[in-house]
Formats: structure tokens, sequence, C-alpha cells
């Protein structure tokens, strides 16, 4: 592990592997420590560990580079197969942060996270191979901190009056990369909150890529968002049934998980019927939301035909069998809100 050109003795490779080890878990050095110490084993010095932390670290990072430069060959080498063309690629993006930007709301003027991944994923294998990762971060392991620009020394990589949020420039340089092994976006998949397909626009309307995308979003994060928004909706409170307030907050509550799952199984079943095929796919949709609403006013007889999960029976449909709602649910009026899109 000994860098060239330094001097001194080479490190323990036990020790290298306990960091390689640790890297894949949860705990670090101090919590490592005090297992060694638990069981009566002398454990190595904190600044020990940490700088064979850092060798370790640096070289699973460079390794990692390496295996997603041949990932991205691998895609390559597929779509040639396949007899599809080479160059093009179908992304899911999105970031990850060490604390919800929305966890701050209310308590500090400033951002809450101080670290953040965002993460290409391909979908045109079944592995779903990650082929870029973009890592910011504001922490500065200098002391002073450095003041705006963090020195090339420095572990730290984005300045700390920057916005941690700005997926937009994480996307751009993720496709720039992939752009320089010859891979372009064809189909990009996003949350709805994100301007990362902003940055997949940019360079087609610069001309670095040959193909126009196309923007399609996470089924996961509009169910989650849809959650979010019906918790939000005071209106909704009115036609919750319910003695009391927090009676009909309660119900609220589980009624937006409900929702969801109604809306997410309504769509996955339309996708399995149509084989992903869009437009026979929105035909079929159409009737759906109808359904749903006139379902969760307890008249099924329009599921029957018009729904895929609901069998619109009196003691057999959706509600009989809702994991979140009692079988006996069921809203009074409400149609403005339930329509609204």
């Amino acid at each position: 592990m000994k860098e060239p050109g330094k001097k001194g003795r080479d490190t323990v490779k036990m020790n290298s592997a306990v960091q390689v080890g640790l890297t894949q878990s949860r705990i670090g050095n101090a919590a490592m420590r005090l297992t060694l110490m638990s069981a009566n084993i002398p454990p190595p010095s904190e600044r020990g560990m940490q700088k064979s932390a850092n060798k370790v670290c640096d070289k699973i990072e460079e390794i990692n580079k390496t295996d997603m430069s041949e990932l991205r060959k691998r895609v390559q080498k597929i779509n040639t197969l396949r007899r599809n063309q080479p160059n093009k690629v179908n992304l899911m993006v999105d970031a990850t942060y060490n604390n919800p930007l929305y966890s701050g709301g209310g308590k500090t003027p400033f951002q809450p996270a101080t670290q953040v991944m965002f993460s290409s994923i391909e979908h045109n294998t079944k592995e779903q191979y990650v082929l870029d990762l973009v890592t910011k971060n504001k922490l500065c392991n200098k002391w002073p901190p450095c003041s705006s620009e963090h020195t090339t020394d420095c572990k730290g990589n984005l300045p700390v009056a920057s916005s941690i949020g700005n997926e937009q420039a994480y996307c751009f340089e993720s496709l720039q990369k992939l752009r320089e092994d010859g891979l372009e976006v064809d189909k990009l998949v996003t949350d709805s909150d994100t301007g990362a397909f902003k940055a997949a626009e940019k360079i087609y309307k610069l001309g670095d890529s040959s193909t126009k995308p196309t923007h399609n979003l996470d089924p996961i994060h509009i169910t989650r968002n849809l959650r979010k928004n019906i918790s939000k909706c005071v209106k909704l409170e009115e036609i919750m049934p319910g003695s009391t307030r927090k009676e009909r907050q309660t119900i609220k509550r589980k009624f937006s998980c409900d929702l969801a799952a109604r809306c997410q199984a309504e769509l996955s079943h339309l996708y399995d019927r149509h084989c992903g095929s869009l437009v026979p796919l929105q035909r079929a949709a159409r009737g759906v939301r109808e359904a749903i609403v006139k379902c969760y006013q307890g008249k099924h007889s329009v599921c029957k035909t018009k729904s895929l999960v609901c069998i619109g029976t009196k003691t057999k449909n959706w509600l009989t069998n809702s994991t979140y709602l009692p079988s006996d649910f069921k809203i009074c009026g409400g149609e403005n809100l339930l329509w609204k899109r």
C-alpha cells in the first residue's frame, strides 16, 4: 500500500484489510477501536487507522472508476450484439444526501446536508449497472478551513457557499463523462422535483450529443410525492369520516398511503397488460381515475369495467383487501378535490 517515492514502512496488510471491511459496514474507526478494546485486544491508534483509511479509500475510488469505465464499454458491446445503436443508453439518475434537504426547514438557515452522491444507472440491461458516480462534499480537512475554494490537497470539492442540491450540475458532469466514452442518453428517468433533465437538454442543444433525450418520471417518487400532497391538503379533512379532527387527520394519513398504493397497482397492471406500450396504456388508463374516485365513494360498479385491481362487488373489492383502510371506508362528496389534477 506504500505509494511510489514515499519513505517509511509499508502499511500492514491486516490494517488495510480492516479498512476495506469498514468501508462495507456502517461502523467507523471509533466503533472498531471500541470493539477491539471490549474484546481485550490492543487497538491501533486513531491517527494510524485514519492514515490507513485515507490510503484504502483512495485505492477503492480508483478501482471503482476503472470498473465503471469497463461497464460503459460493456453496455456498448451489449447494444451492438442486440443490433441496437451502440452509443445510446437509457439512464436512471438520482442524488442521495447524508441528511435530507427538507430536514432543516424551519430549524436552520443553512442546508443540513454536507455530502451528496449522484448516481447514473443504466436501464439497457437487467443488471442495471452503475455507469457513473459523482460525489461532492463541503467537508474541509484543513485548519484553518479553506475560505471559499478548497485547495488541491483538501478532500472537500464543493464551495461552502454553493447549493448542494444542484442536481442539474451533477447530472451535466455525469453525462459529460459518459459522452467521453461514446455514450449518449436516450431516455432519462428522474424524480419530479429535480432539474437533472435540463442538463441532458443542455448537452443536446450545445451540439455535444446527437441524440435528443426524452424525459420519464420515476413512479416511486411520484407515489411518494402523491402521499405528501395528500397529507398537506387541509380540505380533504372535510370529506374524511370521523367525529373529531384528530380522527379525520389519522384516517387522511391512512388514505394517502392507500391511494398511492392503488395508483401504483393500477399502473403496474396496465404496464404488464400492454407490455409497456405507452399509447394503448394511456388509452386504457382514461377510465381508471373515475373508477378510483367512485370506489372510495362506495360505488364499485365502475371498477368492473375500468379498474384492473378491483373486482367491483360489495363483498370483494379494493377496500376489503386494503392494508390501510377499513372495509367500510367511505367518503361523502369531494369530487372537485379528488378529480383535481
